[in-house]
């Protein structure tokens, strides 16, 4: 599948089902699950969806519009540089990591909350 449509695919999978694994779009979209993790951690660190209950939430819809990732571009197309606070960016470093595999998205958390202090 080109990634013209695998995005698309993946992004109306994530609106529809709204509390998702990997493995759901991995199986909803018939995407490889190296590239659905990529585009979840692009989701997560562009605020639209985040971590519940070892789930990911979509938390800000913006309509059938496929959001993108644009090759050897960091982040979404046309999205604005984001300044995050250091509570924020240890947030989103926690959801990068667990998109990564290393832990589950509440754990990683609580895991960087504890070395912060």
């Amino acid at each position: 599948m080109t990634v013209a449509r695998a995005q698309p695919r993946m992004w109306q999978a994530i609106r529809c089902l709204r509390q998702f694994t990997i493995g759901d779009i991995v199986a909803t979209a018939e995407v490889s699950h190296d590239y659905a993790r990529k585009y979840v951690r692009v989701l997560v660190l562009s605020g639209r969806i985040k971590p519940c209950d070892g789930r990911w939430v979509l938390d800000h819809d913006t309509g059938p519009r496929t959001p993108r990732m644009v090759p050897g571009v960091a982040g979404l197309q046309r999205e604005p540089t984001v300044t995050l606070k250091k509570s924020e960016y240890a947030r989103a470093l926690a959801c990068v990591r667990a998109c990564q595999g290393m832990l589950e998205p509440e754990r990683e958390i609580t895991a960087l909350r504890r070395g912060a202090r």
